[in-house]
């Protein structure tokens, strides 16, 4: 059997390396991950104790319309539930929207310096890509919009993964006023609660714009990315189509009930922007003393240039895990204090 000519340069998405992995293979007994943008605080309590609860129903299929997630994510929005769609992390539904409209040829835009499922999500429904350049690794959002013309679908990630970049809302609404209203666009948010976003600000736009779909997910700031939880906000019309691409019970019951449980755990949701600010300034403090250029970040990470060749393989072998991106780029994610801290203290051995 041969595949299809489409997959023939399409390399399988490469996550970072999990911590059990780096210790078998280095041998070492104390190792961090600081690479997939994970909540380092572990998972919001509140949806701990609901997951807890929900193994003892595992031996039976989850709920195919994942009712009580739904009806927490209408509340938390004010949106009639009719407006939601759940995946298996919020990657699932970034395909959902490529499956639902876009035929063989037709074309799919997105930029260059951008999250790696978009690609994904071309390539499996045969679409032709319009990659746009992103100068400074910021999305240049008129040359997108350009790109947009005549595409089927145009993803744009804001904040930016694996950049940090980030469009304030009054360049997001005329980047959406250029889009021709064909065009499906699809804002992931998946770094949303990080930058500040105001779902009111989201819901305007849902309102004005029928060809938008917003993804989030409870991946980063609800520390749920085991669990693999996601959902994407648009029109019902949207919402229909998207939900022909759903394969049935593809969202698991525990990680329903947890997701819903964590929604209402405000408590959690401070602590861990809190620590993450602390994060952020401290690695970039530390940055600029030592001259080592990066993006000042509006999410969980920050993006870097290798400060000298090797930095990756020397901070692995220092068990201090990150995200090399294989062009002289790295991807830091904000820990604990104590990981910020160990992090800081390696790096700057292997610089000395």
């Amino acid at each position: 059997m041969r595949p299809l000519k489409r997959f023939s340069a399409l390399q399988p998405y490469q996550p970072g390396k999990p911590i059990e992995e780096v210790k078998r293979e280095l041998g070492l007994s104390s190792v961090i991950k600081m690479a997939s943008n994970e909540n380092p605080l572990g998972p919001s309590p509140k949806a701990a104790a609901a997951a807890r609860k929900a193994i003892a129903g595992v031996h039976r299929y989850p709920e195919g319309s994942a009712h009580a997630l739904r009806q927490a994510l209408s509340k938390t929005w004010g949106l009639d539930g009719g407006h939601f769609i759940l995946g298996d992390g919020s990657n699932e539904v970034l395909i959902f929207a490529a499956q639902a409209f876009v035929s063989e040829g037709d074309a799919i835009a997105f930029s260059d310096r951008s999250f790696a499922v978009y690609e994904l999500a071309s390539h499996l429904c045969g679409a032709r890509i319009r990659k746009v350049a992103s100068p400074e690794f910021v999305h240049d959002l008129d040359a997108l919009a350009r790109a947009a013309k005549g595409a089927k679908v145009v993803y744009v990630c804001n904040p930016n993964n694996p950049t940090g970049s980030h469009h304030p809302p009054a360049a997001i609404q005329r980047f959406l006023n250029a889009v021709p209203k064909e065009t499906l666009v699809v804002l992931d948010e998946a770094y949303a609660e990080y930058a500040g976003h105001s779902m009111a600000q989201d819901k305007l736009w849902l309102k004005k714009y029928p060809n938008l779909l917003i993804c989030r997910t409870f991946s980063k700031l609800y520390g749920l990315a085991g669990l693999r939880v996601g959902y994407g906000v648009a029109s019902a019309a949207v919402i229909q189509n998207l939900e022909k691409c759903r394969q049935p019970f593809n969202l698991n019951s525990v990680g329903q009930k947890a997701a819903a449980a964590a929604l209402s755990d405000h408590a959690f949701a401070r602590k861990t922007l809190a620590l993450n600010r602390q994060g952020l300034t401290k690695i970039s403090s530390f940055f600029k003393k030592e001259g080592i250029w990066f993006i000042p970040s509006k999410t969980n990470f920050i993006f870097f240039r290798e400060p000298k060749p090797g930095t990756y393989q020397a901070l692995l072998k220092q068990g201090v895990i990150i995200r090399p991106f294989g062009d002289g780029h790295l991807r830091v994610t904000t820990g604990t204090l104590a990981e910020n801290d160990r992090f800081i203290r390696t790096l700057k051995r292997i610089l000395a």
